[in-house]
This record gives structure tokens, C-alpha cells and sequence, in this order.
């Protein structure tokens, strides 16, 4: 590990991977930060909940070439049985 000093003149140590650790205890409680971390969580479940799943994706694309594929009978007097 380097010890080495930031822009702002704190002190920091470098491990292996190049990354600053902290040397003191931070600002925020364990508790703020277990709360912050909970609201993020909720806000990404619901992004999450608002986009389609995988299969729904899957079956919207389905359902557009079922449609061209409709289409294309339809102009060419082709349909399929």
C-alpha cells in the first residue's frame, strides 16, 4: 500500500487495484446509510417494474412479424393454413 494525499490534502492509501480508501469513519450512520441504500433499491424495482420482462419483449416482437407476415399474405393473395 502507498500512502498518498488527494487534491484536498487528505490522506489515503492506495491498494493494489489504485482505488482511495478511507481512513476515518465517514459522515453518515450506518442506519442513513442503510435507509439511503433502501430508497435507491425502491426506486430501481420500481424502473424495473415499469420496463417489460424479457418474454414480454419477446412475445411484442412475436406479435409485430405475425403482423407483417399478415401483411405480406394479404398483398400477395398467399395465406398460410
Amino acid at each position: 500500500m502507498i500512502l498518498g494525499k488527494n487534491e484536498l490534502g487528505f490522506v489515503f492509501e492506495e491498494c493494489l487495484s489504485g482505488r482511495e480508501l478511507l481512513e476515518h469513519a465517514g459522515k453518515i450512520t450506518h442506519e442513513e446509510a442503510l435507509k439511503k441504500a433502501q430508497l435507491e433499491y425502491e426506486k430501481y424495482r420500481r424502473k424495473q417494474r415499469e420496463q417489460p420482462s424479457e418474454v414480454e419483449k419477446h412475445f411484442i416482437e412475436a406479435g409485430k412479424e405475425i403482423k407483417l407476415i399478415s401483411l405480406k399474405a394479404k398483398k400477395t393473395g398467399t395465406f398460410l393454413k
